[in-house]
């Protein structure tokens, strides 16, 4: 009996634990490209020069906080400076300082990455699709294919501090596919329901326009590349979409 305690007691601690890391991961962002100052300096100088840069990064980002941890990954390397973890106090704050990272190109740290914190999976697997990426663009003029942030974007992500609002139809049960349409906030837009079982993914909105009486149907389609013409009746649920008044 009380082996089976003990090893209950066991499972729940290390439950907690990931729990726990989880939540800090998911306030965590990751800086790159931060200069550091040499080893030669004192610990408590590093740290206090370490500080003060990142709360210049989260001011150009207009993040109004102060963050819970701040620390240099790794140890020191001449080559190039460590990365550095953020800890935030809520997820509202990371969320902020994921969407307004494009600002950080307009100011003095131009050079300044900010990117999400993520297990050695994410990672694992993000290198992956960076490295498959590269091997398709081989050759091309132009870059076709790049590597977006993975599947748990969110809004505020998307829309980067812009005047819109985000419609979206995420793909639940595959990786990839999905659908967004950003709107610009005048517009008045009721998402319209899309009952069918189709393999595509596809997003139907009524746009109005507040200041006439116009209106328009939108409909966003994505069909994975392996779709087959048998897979589904795709053409027949567009024309049927596009056939329906916003009010039926």
């Amino acid at each position: 009996m009380e082996k089976m305690i003990s090893a209950l007691r066991d499972k729940r601690s290390q439950e907690i634990r990931h729990e726990l890391e989880a939540d800090k991961r998911e306030r965590s962002i990751v800086i790159s490209g931060l200069e550091e100052w040499g080893i030669d300096r004192p610990r408590l100088e590093r740290q206090s020069h370490l500080e003060e840069s990142v709360a210049g990064i989260l001011d150009a980002l207009k993040v109004d906080c102060l963050p819970e941890v701040t620390y240099r990954m790794g140890k020191f390397n001449d080559l190039r400076p460590l990365l550095v973890t953020v800890i935030l106090p809520f997820k509202s704050h990371w969320s902020l300082a994921l969407s307004n990272a494009h600002l950080l190109r307009r100011t003095k740290f131009g050079h300044i990455y900010v990117h999400r914190s993520m297990t050695l999976a994410e990672r694992t697997r993000e290198y992956e699709l960076r490295q498959e990426a590269r091997a398709r663009n081989e050759g091309k003029p132009t870059r076709e294919w790049v590597v977006y942030r993975g599947p748990n974007i969110s809004d505020n992500e998307l829309i980067g501090g812009l005047p819109h609002f985000a419609y979206r139809a995420d793909r639940q049960l595959a990786k990839g596919g999905g659908v967004c349409c950003l709107v610009k906030d005048h517009f008045c837009v009721i998402p319209a329901r899309v009952r069918t079982n189709v393999t595509a993914d596809l997003l139907c909105l009524d746009i109005f326009s507040l200041s006439t009486t116009k209106s328009l149907r939108l409909v966003i389609v994505y069909r994975p590349p392996s779709s087959k013409a048998e897979d589904d009746k795709l053409t027949e649920v567009i024309f049927d979409l596009g056939s329906v008044a916003s009010d039926a």
